[in-house]
């Protein structure tokens, strides 16, 4: 245990110790008026009188230390109030034991009855105010009643011998007792502090766990039985691009038809782990996303599934960025046009169907007319813009089971299919396409503000 914690642990004894004290204070001088009552006819008038007192002020002034203590502002240590409260309690003690020594009567059996009954029943309520401290009670029942054990056992007969040792038994049992207490009230501090340390500690968790909630970037959200959206997040209004009032008024059960209410919630429902990725309408805007769902069952505290939790990521963008990668692997940059490797492909697939049905087919070879000249003269953000204006319009006139391709710079080829079993009007075919192209070659090309004539050489196979 670290020494902050026994410190803190020091404070709550010393708490428990003044908060008893006022009582026992009480009940010592209740008791010391009962006992100079029954002993005024027997004893010194003057020794008594000086004895009330002093067990009088002793008693008065401890009262009112335990009022400062609780009262109080003053902060004092654990240590310094500790002090306090034992110089006190040893100065009533030897009081006592004085008491016990000089009053105690020797012929009188009622009068050693009564002062032997208020001993006990003043040690006895000693058990509970003195239990905070072992050095406390250990002091009080010593010095208390230790000299009446001696007194009787001084008394010489038989049956003084035997009370004597049944004050001693009797002492070791309130000290066995009050050590009893003592570790009742350490275990009972020991589990407050737990209690609240985990209380405070489950409260950061709460406050954690809420702030994640809160500000993810990803959408959290959870519903109950009847499909309503109970808890939710800013990051969920976020992806949906909504606000948090239209969020609250949403009903799961406007997705059945949609895989996600056909086959992830059902299965949430029968207490099944949830993992979805792909297309989804919202449904307040009706926004077009790609979402990755992860979702789990709730249960309450009978073991039975009360909803589901959900985890939703929206990976549109990503979606997005991994199509357009597929769409480059396979096209050209600028002008969009299949590249050399999806140019193959359709190369493959086209004399694999050729072999089988006797179709022809015909390859041409485009390269546009003195394109450098363009590059070097007006540069190549022109010559760009050129190269993407010719693309288009060439690829309006092709078929689309035709194949237009760039293999860089201003190279182009043309594939073109299933033009027919007939030679003769497969090369019919072949040079309409032709004269499309050079047709639209004729028109002139304006970029931004040139005018550009071009021609094209077209080589056929």
């Amino acid at each position: 245990m670290s020494q902050k914690s026994k410190e803190k642990i020091d404070v709550k004894l010393i708490d428990i110790s003044y908060h008893n004290l006022p009582y026992a204070a009480i009940a010592s001088i209740v008791i010391a008026l009962m006992l100079c009552i029954g002993l005024w006819n027997v004893s010194n008038h003057i020794l008594l009188s000086v004895w009330l007192g002093l067990i009088l002020c002793t008693n008065i002034l401890r009262y009112m230390d335990a009022r400062y203590y609780i009262s109080t502002s003053l902060k004092l240590t654990s240590g310094q109030w500790k002090r306090r409260f034992y110089i006190g309690l040893l100065i009533n003690t030897l009081l006592w034991a004085l008491f016990i020594l000089v009053f105690f009567p020797k012929d009188n059996i009622l009068l050693q009855s009564f002062i032997i009954i208020m001993v006990a029943g003043l040690s006895a309520g000693a058990v509970a105010s003195l239990s905070s401290y072992r050095q406390f009670f250990i002091t009080f029942f010593v010095l208390f009643l230790t000299p009446l054990s001696v007194i009787l056992y001084l008394q010489g007969s038989m049956h003084y011998t035997l009370l004597s040792i049944a004050m001693i038994i009797y002492m070791l049992l309130m000290i066995a007792m009050a050590s009893k207490f003592n570790k009742n009230v350490l275990e009972i501090i020991y589990t407050n502090r737990l209690y609240r340390e985990s209380e405070r500690n489950l409260k950061r968790s709460e406050d954690r766990v809420l702030k994640i909630f809160q500000q993810a970037p990803i959408g959290i959200f959870s519903f109950d039985k009847q499909l309503r959206i109970s808890e939710y997040n800013q990051g969920l209004a976020d992806i949906m691009q909504t606000t948090l009032e239209e969020i609250k008024d949403l009903d799961l059960n406007q997705l059945e038809g949609h895989v996600l209410y056909s086959d992830c919630i059902q299965k949430i429902f029968k207490g099944e782990d949830v993992f979805y990725e792909g297309p989804y309408t919202t449904l307040v805007n009706k926004l077009e996303l790609w979402i990755d769902v992860r979702a789990t069952p709730i249960y309450n505290d009978d073991g039975e599934i009360e909803g589901g939790l959900v985890v939703l990521i929206d990976i549109t963008d990503k979606k997005m960025k991994e199509e357009q990668i597929n769409f480059l692997a396979f096209h050209d940059e600028l002008t969009h046009l299949p590249n050399r490797s999806l140019l193959h492909d359709r190369l493959d697939q086209l004399l694999a169907h050729i072999e089988r049905n006797h179709h022809f087919a015909a390859l041409m070879f485009i390269d546009l007319d003195h394109f450098q000249t363009i590059n070097d003269s007006l540069g190549h953000h022109i010559g760009d813009m050129v190269l993407k204006e010719f693309s288009s319009r060439i690829s309006k006139i092709i078929r689309k089971e035709d194949t237009f391709s760039r293999l860089g710079g201003d190279e182009f080829i043309l594939l073109l299919s299933e033009l027919s079993s007939e030679q003769l009007q497969a090369v019919n075919v072949t040079l309409k396409v032709s004269e499309k192209i050079h047709q639209v070659m004729e028109k002139v090309y304006k970029v931004e503000n040139h005018s550009l004539h071009l021609t094209a050489s077209i080589g056929v196979t």
